[in-house]
């Protein structure tokens, strides 16, 4: 059967004559108040649960209140929703194409007048450096519309760099002196932003790529790999995407690629800076 205005004024009484202390307060059509916290909606019906601080779990039209207490209802159902599997992204690692750049020694000119000197132009080492990107693709597989979504990444990559051995120097010698010995380091890269706080409508899917980063990937002549061979690798990407709910509390998800990165950082990480790899050394 369906309830009439009376009965619906009626149970709204009910509602009415339980006093308790709520998160909310619902102002109904007619202007009385109640204060109570909503466990679930369903749009499909227009029914909202809603729990009174005595545990007390009542459901009601939100069309009983007033149109700002429909619009919170709409705005913490979207809360809900973003919150679920049905807002997910996608994320796509890109490798780009490599560049190369060569290093030469003139070990002619740097051992002039000294026993041995006649190397002439040596190329002792290749640079690769491959750039790297990611593809994000975020699904608002929702039946509403999620607002004022606030999107931001953090691309974690290891770089090796060489930091030179000290050689004291009594142990110097001339070919010591023309290249020093190097030790590889790895450093750990941040590279992090932020896109544009974007909404999206229920079934709107949201495109767009990271910012690259640069790996150096560097091949010495094998008799002089001791000196300045270097590696890097990508570790991954993670993307926090955050949303506030009517009540103004911060809801943040979390997009971690691969999924293994967060065993190894956190979203607060420090980046190990070469400048900190030569103090320590």
């Amino acid at each position: 059967m369906k309830p009439t205005k009376r009965m619906q004024g009626a149970f709204f009484s009910l509602l009415l004559s339980l006093s308790c202390d709520a998160a909310h307060t619902f102002t109904a059509t007619d202007g009385r108040t109640l204060e109570a916290t909503i466990t679930r909606y369903q749009p499909a019906q227009d029914q909202v649960d809603i729990k009174r601080t005595d545990g007390t779990l009542l459901r009601v039209k939100s069309t009983l209140f007033e149109p700002a207490d429909q619009a919170y209802i709409q705005q913490w159902y979207a809360a809900q929703q973003f919150s679920s599997s049905h807002f997910r992204m996608q994320i796509k690692e890109v490798e780009g194409p490599y560049k190369k750049q060569t290093h030469s020694v003139d070990f002619g000119e740097e051992r002039k007048g000294l026993p041995g000197a006649g190397f002439g132009n040596v190329e002792i080492a290749t640079d690769k450096k491959i750039p790297i990107n990611y593809q994000l693709t975020l699904h608002n597989k929702t039946d509403v519309p999620i607002e004022k979504v606030k999107i931001e990444y953090k691309i974690f990559y290891e770089q090796e760099v060489a930091i030179k051995i000290k050689i004291p120097e009594d142990l110097q010698t001339e070919r010591s002196a023309l290249l020093v010995p190097h030790l590889p380091q790895k450093q750990l890269k941040i590279k992090e932003g932020r896109f544009k706080t974007l909404s999206l409508e229920a079934g709107e899917t949201w495109e767009d790529d990271s910012p690259s980063i640069t790996l150096l990937e560097r091949k010495t002549l094998r008799r002089l790999q001791h000196y300045i061979n270097l590696e890097s690798e990508p570790m991954g990407i993670w993307v926090r995407c955050s949303h506030r709910d009517p009540d103004g509390n911060v809801i943040v998800r979390n997009f971690i690629e691969p999924s293994r990165l967060e065993q190894a950082v956190s979203w607060d990480q420090e980046e190990i800076t070469e400048q900190r790899l030569r103090f320590e050394n």
